[in-house]
Formats: C-alpha cells, structure tokens, sequence
C-alpha cells in the first residue's frame, strides 16, 4: 500500500516539495495540508492556495467552510500570503482561545479587527444560545408551575376586573392573545355575573389543565419539550 502514497506524503522532503509544486487543484491542495507529515509541505501547499478558489475540474467555487479542524484553519491563517484567504480563515475557525493566540501572529490592524469581530460574533451566539436553552428549560419547568400561579391568583385577587384578567394572562404566560381576552371582556357584558363569572370559567379551565399536565407527568412526559 505504501508504494502508492502520493509523493508529498514521504517524509522525503525535496520530493514532497517537488510534487507539490506541481499541483494546482484546490482539493488537492487542501489534502496535502491537512495531512501531510512534513511541515515545510503543508505550508509549500498553503501558500499555493488561490483565492478566489475554484476546483478545476468541476468549476465549481471551494471553500474553508467545509475545513472543520481549527488546527488546519490556523496553518492557513499563519502560512498564507494571500489577504483574502487569511480572513475567510478567521471567519472559519470557531475557537475563541484559538483566535485570541492568533491575534498576536499579525501586524495587520485589518486582521486584528477581523479577529476581534469573529470573537464578539462568537462570544454573542454562544450566549444567545445558552439563553435559549435557559429560557427553553425554562418554559419547561414552569408550565405547571405558571398555571398553579395562576389559579393561586384567581382564587386570590378579590373583586374581580379587566386589569386582573390582564395579570392573570401575563402570570400564565401570555397564553391569551389580545383576541382572546377581548373576547372575554366582551362576553362577561352580556353575562349575569360578569366579571366573576369569566373568572369561574377561567377556574374551571386551569384546574382541568392542571390535572392533565399532572397526569402527563406521571406518564414520564417531559413537559420542557410542550408549550400549551
């Protein structure tokens, strides 16, 4: 098998140099730099990469995106002589402390202002996504509890209005729309009780719903992945 290895994969290094500097192909290249032994033939490999890429024998336009090892991505960001293609680097490489050790390998203050970029946008996704995740456990854990609030507050909050209904919503979740509680407003007009009898309703209704959210409950159902 490994009389058939290509020559820039020997540990020769005049051959390995020789044949890369007759290579062309983008999806060669990128091989031989991420797999290549030698050091001094990924960089030779690095520094033959063109920018704007395009695969020679499908036309079609290559791109860092699809390099995932960060290790790769920083050769080709401290190797490559080429702007254009040290910044589609940065723009790739995920590592914030990767980035931040890279920050030191450049005078440029256009790479410097690209790197720091990259970090914030970094930094801001990675919170944006524990907030979500925060928020979606969140909604999970306090779906009963938000209604068991809510029927404390029914059964608490005295005489009975239009902006008590209005907190009652907001306590639930916002689970009315604005449609909905005109609607209720404008059916507790044509009722005999009014008010408190859109507030007995309302009992009714999330005492029921907790007593199905309590049974889901015990049938193991994880209630984080529902909202009702």
């Amino acid at each position: 098998m490994g009389l058939f290895k290509p020559a820039w994969m020997g540990k020769n290094e005049e051959k390995a140099l020789k044949a890369v500097s007759t290579i062309t192909d983008w999806t060669t290249l990128i091989s031989i730099v991420k797999a290549a032994p030698l050091t001094s033939v990924r960089i030779a490999a690095i520094e033959k990469l063109p920018y704007p890429h395009v695969d020679q024998y499908t036309g079609r336009k290559c791109s860092l995106r699809f390099v995932k090892e960060q290790n790769i991505l920083a050769e080709i960001f401290q190797y490559s002589s080429v702007y254009m293609l040290r910044l589609e680097a940065v723009n790739c490489i995920t590592d914030i402390p990767l980035l931040e050790k890279l920050s030191h390998c450049s005078n440029s203050q256009t790479i410097h202002a690209a790197i720091t970029k990259r970090i914030e946008d970094l930094s801001n996704n990675a919170v944006e996504t524990k907030i979500t995740d925060f928020n979606d456990k969140l909604l999970g854990i306090n779906i009963l509890v938000e209604y068991r609030m809510g029927l404390h507050y029914l059964e608490n909050c005295g005489t009975f209005d239009e902006e008590k209904l209005r907190e009652f919503n907001s306590i639930t979740g916002n689970r009315l729309s604005g449609t909905d509680l005109e609607v209720q407003l404008k059916g507790a007009e044509m009722m005999i009780n009014g008010m408190e009898e859109v507030r007995r309703i309302l009992c009714s209704n999330v005492i029921e719903t907790i007593a199905t959210l309590e049974q889901l409950e015990r049938d193991g159902i994880d209630l984080s992945k529902y909202r009702v």
